[in-house]
């Protein structure tokens, strides 16, 4: 399957929904489907490298001012488990 994700940041580090987005990215990416990702440059932000995942950043450049995301990560797993077969 092709999946496009729209995301105004997209980081395996940061944010709530960001990385919530990159997780799914990833999770998917894992099962064979072929995934674009559009999002804005975080500046100094690193983004996966997947066989699978095509990255295309749009400008502006962002500056990420949010917190990095806490005991969400259990919630978040629990929710991906759920929803990929």
């Amino acid at each position: 399957m092709k999946i496009l994700l729209l995301s105004q940041f997209f980081s395996s580090t940061r944010g709530g929904g960001e990385h919530l987005f990159y997780i799914l990215a990833k999770k998917l990416a894992e099962k064979n489907h072929q995934v674009w990702v559009i999002t804005n440059k975080i500046k100094d932000e690193s983004y996966p490298s997947h066989k699978n995942i095509k990255i295309i950043l749009v400008s502006p450049v962002l500056k990420y001012e949010g917190g990095l995301p806490g005991q969400k990560r259990s919630y978040i797993w629990l929710i991906i488990k759920k929803i990929l077969p």
